[in-house]
């Protein structure tokens, strides 16, 4: 499940403050990423992006994230866009993506990243396809296509253990969001009980657990409370 060769950072990601920053103690110890940015994308519905449903987490600056969602967010994304038909990865030429006729990548967000030196976005799929859910892991490349270097094998390995410890650890939890009275709730229906065994097992009124629910609910972006038990199955949280 380790990789060969990678760095005993595991302490370091278990200790980070953020999943951004524990992607970033992952770059600044993988040399394989040859000090470029790096992005970390993960969703459970195939077209998840179509509802802003990915967790999409990068080392771009601020300075460039923060122009990400007026400028389309996921649904102007061409590497979310095909995270879920990837055999292995598939790199998106930056350039030819703006000067291409689809007004959405026209956007002060693509600007910025070329304005970073950014010319190639090589995107590796990293889960098993057996796994709940579709994972991507791009390189930011400044030298055009410089992670093609090595096989994609190497990609895959290093994003998924990263993925594995992010769940473990409970970044992707605390990503989300969800906290830890909204975690209990979550378990319990996920163990076959109503809000009312819940409320009474714990104390509280079923409207407090259902009030739980619904704010775990909202933050999972789901619809109905076995969606959120789904996703929360998926994302480490239960």
């Amino acid at each position: 499940m380790r990789p060969d060769n990678f760095p005993k950072i595991e302490d370091a990601i278990k200790n980070a403050r953020s999943l951004r920053g524990a992607l970033f103690i992952l770059k600044n110890h993988i040399p394989e990423f040859m000090g470029n940015n790096i992005t970390y994308e993960y969703f459970v519905r195939e077209n998840g992006f179509m509802r802003g449903d990915v967790i999409t987490v990068t080392t771009l600056p601020h300075s460039v994230t923060s122009l990400y969602v007026p400028s389309g967010g996921q649904n102007a994304d061409p590497v979310i866009e095909i995270i879920s038909r990837l055999k292995d990865r598939r790199t998106v030429k930056l350039e030819t993506i703006r000067k291409g006729p689809q007004a959405k990548y026209k956007t002060k967000f693509f600007k910025a990243m070329a304005e970073l030196g950014i010319q190639t976005m090589t995107v590796y799929k990293f889960l098993p396809d057996n796994s709940r859910g579709y994972g991507g892991f791009t390189v930011l490349e400044e030298t055009p296509e410089a992670s093609l270097a090595y096989p994609p094998k190497r990609y895959a390995q290093i994003a998924f253990y990263f993925h594995l410890l992010v769940m473990h650890n409970g970044h992707i939890m605390r990503h989300l969001g969800v906290n830890e009275k909204e975690q209990q709730a979550l378990q319990r229906m996920a163990d076959g009980k109503t809000a009312q065994d819940v409320a009474q097992e714990l104390g509280l009124t079923p409207r407090t657990i259902e009030m739980r629910l619904s704010a775990a609910r909202k933050k999972l972006k789901s619809r109905t409370t076995t969606e959120a038990v789904f996703k929360s199955v998926c994302y480490g949280i239960l």
